[in-house]
């Protein structure tokens, strides 16, 4: 029970037969929850129009938009993200977001991530903007649940 992902655990599953595969791991949450099955890097590619909403299960979101516009990412409330329930949608191992242009165009159609409420990226009330082409951003929970810093 120290936290650690068994090795032996990890499995690769097409669970849809989508060609995307999704590598799970066991992962012990403590004495309350116990041992879990949870997926490890599961990707998101987003190609329609429109807003983007991070949400329990994702990993990377990937954006690669069919149509060339301005798109904004709206983060999840971190107290949420980092709960987990037994009835929620599972989070991933390292509790991480990732954010990237995929289709690398981001110089001309900003990617706008923006925070819930009033946390915050690094410290700032602010949005973070990806304005360069194939532009990744990493966000992780800051500890004190205030909201995420970039890696």
């Amino acid at each position: 029970g120290d936290g650690s992902i068994q090795e032996q655990d990890i499995t690769m599953v097409d669970l849809d037969q989508s060609g995307q595969v999704v590598q799970w791991a066991q992962v012990y949450l403590g004495p309350t929850l116990g041992w879990i099955r949870a997926p490890v890097q599961p990707q998101r590619i987003v190609t329609a129009a429109g807003d983007i909403t991070a949400v329990a299960g994702d990993y990377a979101i990937l954006v690669n938009k069919t149509v060339g516009a301005a798109t904004n990412v709206n983060l999840p409330d971190v107290v949420q993200w980092l709960k987990q329930t037994i009835a929620q949608a599972l989070s991933t191992v390292e509790r991480a977001l990732w954010i990237k242009d995929l289709k690398g165009d981001a110089a001309t159609n900003n990617i706008t991530i923006v925070p819930y409420g009033a946390q915050t990226i690094d410290g700032l009330a602010q949005n973070f903007i990806i304005v360069q082409n194939r532009q990744l951003l990493r966000l992780y929970p800051r500890s004190d649940l205030a909201g995420w810093i970039s890696g």
